[in-house]
């Protein structure tokens, strides 16, 4: 899925959105039983602890109950089962996978998540009635095209507003309010408050 795309957080934030999967029934009702999710790093090193608490989210739904990572060959993976999800024959659902991000990730750090291929070893599903059904499909994220990077804090730039013409340059009378000056505060990374 295209969303989220490659997103640079600060350090400490939860419920992050990490990669959306989509899955798609074409010939009949199908029903999603479980999806196995491999973590990595292109910058840095990932650990088990670094992102936490991952879930598999219909819309901001959870479905099945959250997971940790664990170390799986040179990478990490979760696997979410009891999904129970029924795809209705022509429709494709998405889940996006969501996780908070440890406040001892590292600075500049750049994990992705993915189903490493779209086979039976990654994905359990059935048709409606409990048989075997052919999975096939490109593999969510295999190439790491989403990122999500790690910083430590977020950034604000302020500049003037586009639309001050009150503060002008003029005498200040005492006694009355006069508009000094307006300015856009834009945050980056981080909400502001």
């Amino acid at each position: 899925s295209a969303t989220p795309s490659s997103q640079t957080v600060v350090r400490g934030v939860s419920n992050v959105s990490l990669v959306g999967i989509s899955f798609r029934a074409i010939s009949a009702d199908v029903k999603l039983s479980s999806v196995k999710i491999m973590a990595s790093s292109t910058v840095g090193d990932l650990t088990s602890g670094e992102v936490q608490s991952l879930g598999l989210h219909d819309g901001s739904t959870l479905v099945g109950s959250l997971k940790s990572l664990a170390a799986d060959g040179n990478a990490f993976s979760a696997t979410f089962d009891g999904l129970n999800q029924t795809i209705t024959k022509g429709t494709t659902k998405t889940l996006t996978l969501k996780g908070n991000v440890s406040a001892d990730a590292a600075n500049t750090d750049a994990y992705y998540f993915y189903v490493a291929a779209a086979n039976s070893t990654n994905i359990s599903a059935t048709d409606t009635t409990g048989n075997s059904i052919t999975i096939s499909g490109t593999a969510a994220n295999s190439g790491n095209s989403i990122l999500l990077t790690v910083t430590t804090s977020g950034d604000v730039t302020v500049v003037k507003s586009p639309d001050d013409t009150d503060s002008e340059a003029g005498i200040v009378v005492a006694g009355q309010e006069a508009i000094l000056g307006k300015f856009k505060f834009t945050s980056t990374n981080e909400t502001m408050t």
